[in-house]
Formats: structure tokens, sequence, C-alpha cells
């Protein structure tokens, strides 16, 4: 290919695959599904390859968009691309860097998924994607785009711990089979946890809601963890079923809390719990109401 571009020289060199779609450092207006099946192909090929060889391209790339920050043929190269894969191995990329945003939408991970203390430049979409019983580890994650795990099954446990979602985070309508631990979690963005179900423990032990968080809606069968949680903008638990105790003791709703239609089968864990918010009476009301009643509510 003819070109005296050393920047399109040193993507090849990186990305050899895309010879034949670049021109005087423009993609080629090509069979677009050819393009990007390519990329798919290789995005699970250095999946499977491990974190060595992952990290080794991702460097690079990130090199390169830090470089060239208006180039679109490097930031398609950059996106990870594993729509609708199906992982029949365990995933393993602890610590790995993604240069651009992870398309997982509708994937399959048939053994465990380990992306502890990964760095995302971009968002990390993992709609209706479903996970076996041996668990996902995205702990210590920093995400600078959106987390959407919305509508997808996760068999096993999930563990969030300390990790910071820049954008939106939403797990709307997505079912959780085994224990959710997202403690000390920092949630810049909306967060989004309406219409979920949990069979087992969800704990959000010492997170940070920055903006709006929503769990309208959602069932929880086992214990429900909100110990010393700070919610900086509304908190609205309209609609929940705790099946089982939830503990709420050190939580702090510096805006509204709405919890009035929300139903509890068992005891509320309070102490030292605070509601800013003027017109929170009425929910400190229920939830100590509903402590008296030795933990059961007739709601």
């Amino acid at each position: 290919m003819a070109s005296d571009s050393l920047w399109q020289k040193d993507l090849l060199t990186v990305c050899p695959w895309m010879d034949r779609y670049l021109s005087n450092s423009t993609l080629l207006p090509l069979d677009n599904a050819l393009l990007n099946s390519k990329r798919r192909s290789e995005s699970i090929r250095r999946a499977e390859a491990g974190n060595i060889e992952w990290n080794r391209w991702a460097r690079e790339m990130t090199r390169l968009r830090v470089a060239h920050p208006d180039s679109k043929a490097i930031q398609f190269a950059a996106t990870t691309d594993w729509q609708a894969a199906s992982f029949t191995e365990t995933v393993d990329l602890a610590g790995c860097l993604f240069p651009g945003s992870i398309q997982a939408d509708d994937a399959i991970f048939f053994s465990e998924a380990f992306f502890t203390g990964i760095e995302v430049y971009g968002d990390f979409n993992l709609r209706n994607a479903q996970f076996s019983d041996r668990g996902l580890w995205l702990d210590q994650a920093k995400i600078y785009g959106s987390l959407r795990l919305n509508r997808a099954f996760l068999g096993g446990r999930v563990e969030l711990r300390s990790s910071v979602i820049a954008r939106t985070a939403d797990f709307a309508e997505s079912r959780f089979a085994g224990d959710l631990w997202a403690t000390h979690m920092r949630f810049m963005g909306p967060t989004d946890v309406s219409y979920c179900r949990f069979r087992k423990d969800a704990v959000f032990h010492s997170s940070w809601f920055e903006a709006r968080a929503d769990f309208t809606e959602s069932e929880f069968k086992s214990a429900a963890g909100f110990e010393k949680c700070r919610f900086d903008n509304i908190a609205n638990f309209e609609g929940c079923h705790f099946h089982q105790k939830v503990w709420m003791n050190g939580a702090h709703f510096h805006d509204a809390a709405r919890i009035g239609s929300a139903r509890f089968r068992d005891e509320i864990k309070l102490d030292g719990v605070r509601f800013d918010d003027a017109k929170a009476s009425d929910e400190i009301d229920i939830l100590q109401d509903v402590q008296r009643a030795n933990g059961i509510s007739t709601v």
C-alpha cells in the first residue's frame, strides 16, 4: 500500500488486518459487514490469547489515539468487538487496558470472566450478555464511559468492588443468580438498577452514588446491603420487594429518598442513617414503622 503517512504505517504494524481497508489514512467505503467481521474476529482472538498479547496491542493503540484523536480509522481499530461472541474457556484480561469502547452485547461467557483492574477508555456494553455460574469479576476497574449491563443474565458471583463508572451505569432488568458485591463503588453518572431480580445477597456497602440512583421495582430475594452508602441525588426504591434483611446503617441521603411503596418482609437496620431532604419525614416514618413491627411490613 503506497502511503507516506507515518501513523498509518504504525497503525498497520499494530493492526495489519486493516491494510486492505485503508487508503491515504481513510477507511475505504467497502462492505461494512466485512470490515466489522474482521475487527470482531481479531478482538476475540486477542481475548483468547491472554493479557500479555492484549496489553502489547493496547499500549500501541492508546499511543496512536492520543497522538491522533481525530482519526476515525484509529478510533475504529481501537474498539473491541465481542458482539454475540461465545467464549467457551475462561476469559482472563485482568489488568488490561482497553483503548476504546467494548461492544459485547449478546455475548455469552461459559466460564469465568476476569476483568479485575481494567481501564476502559470508552463504554463497556454488555446488554443481553449471559454469564455462567463461574462468575464475573469487574472489580477495581475504571470505566471512563458508561457501563451497560442491562437485560443481562448473571449466573454466578458478580464482583464490582472498588470500581469507578464515569458515566451511566445501567443494570436495568438484569437477573442476578449469585451474590452481587458492588461495595466501595463510585457511580459518577446516573445509576439504573430498576426491575432487577437478585436471587442472593446484593451488597452496595460504602458506595457513592453521585447522580440519580434508581432501584424501582427490583426484587431482593436475599439480604440487601446499603450500609454507609452516599446518595447525592434522588434515590428511588419505589416498588422494591425486600424478602430478607435490609441494611442501611450509616447511609446518607443528601436528596430525596423515595421508599413509600416498597415492601419489607424482614428487619431493617437503620442505625446512623441520615436524610438531609426536608421532605424525607414520610420515608423515615415508614422505615421506623417497619422496625417497630418486628421487621414485618403490611405494605
